[in-house]
């Protein structure tokens, strides 16, 4: 993470300072109780929720490309929920599907 900083910041002091933008955003993606948990090739159901689960976002734009990574806390998500995603995504800013 360190480093990812590290990187971004050059850049950033290596551009012009309107041509540079960049940002980030968290949302909570937990699954209600009740939900399947994934992993141990069993269908066992969330009764308890220990740690809340994110989407992490980083956004950057040097004014001619812009870049979007994109984290989940979560080892599956259903692709109707990954093609949706998508769709806002590129609905809310014109970024390709």
């Amino acid at each position: 993470m360190k480093y990812l900083f590290s990187l971004l910041a050059f850049f950033a002091a290596t551009l012009n300072a309107a041509e540079f933008r960049a940002g980030a955003a968290t949302s909570n993606i937990t699954p209600e109780l009740g939900s399947s948990i994934n992993g141990g090739f069993q269908d066992g159901k969330a009764t308890v929720i220990r740690d809340e689960l994110n989407a992490r976002c980083l956004a950057l734009d040097d004014g001619k490309t812009k870049l979007v990574f994109v984290v989940a806390d979560s080892c599956v998500i259903g692709r109707g929920i990954f093609d949706e995603a998508k769709k806002m995504v590129n609905e809310a800013t014109g970024l390709p599907m």
